[in-house]
């Protein structure tokens, strides 16, 4: 009997509270408290690493490329010759004629001008990198990371 009462006393009390539990409290729940939400990380703003124009064949001072790619502006402008022209561009690294050397092509147009933007993924991080551009009309190159 005494059994039977320690049960029934037991089922009776589940979901009220105890007396050694305080109020607002459930034994079997838990109440978490809320921790402030985390704030997002800062956007990246990419760092111009270098803003080069001018017109015909010329390379660029070098600049160094942090890792990770690199985002290239470009834009030409023909109009001056009154017929198409030809803009080529890369991102150079050492020796071309050597192995350890990097090229990373921007451009090979044809046309009377135009403007893009371009990703490029140098292969050297840290290393000091420069423009080669080549072509017979005006042109400006931003370099962006």
């Amino acid at each position: 009997m005494i059994v039977v009462i320690i049960i029934i006393t037991a089922v009776a009390s589940n979901g009220r509270n105890s007396p050694n539990t305080p109020a607002g409290s459930s034994s079997s729940r838990q109440q978490h408290a809320s921790s402030p939400a985390a704030a997002p990380p800062a956007p990246h703003v990419p760092q111009t690493l270098i803003n080069f124009s001018g017109s015909g064949i010329r390379n660029s001072a070098p600049f160094t490329v942090g890792s990770g790619p690199v985002t290239v502006h470009y834009s030409y402008d023909c109009s001056s010759n009154g017929s198409e022209g030809n803009f080529s561009a890369d991102l150079l690294y050492g020796n071309q004629s050597s192995l350890n050397s990097d090229d990373q092509p921007i451009a090979n147009e044809l046309g009377t001008g135009g403007s893009q933007t371009t990703t490029v993924y140098p292969q050297d991080p840290g290393q000091r990198y420069y423009l080669s551009v080549d072509s017979e009309c005006s042109w400006s190159v931003k370099v962006s990371q």
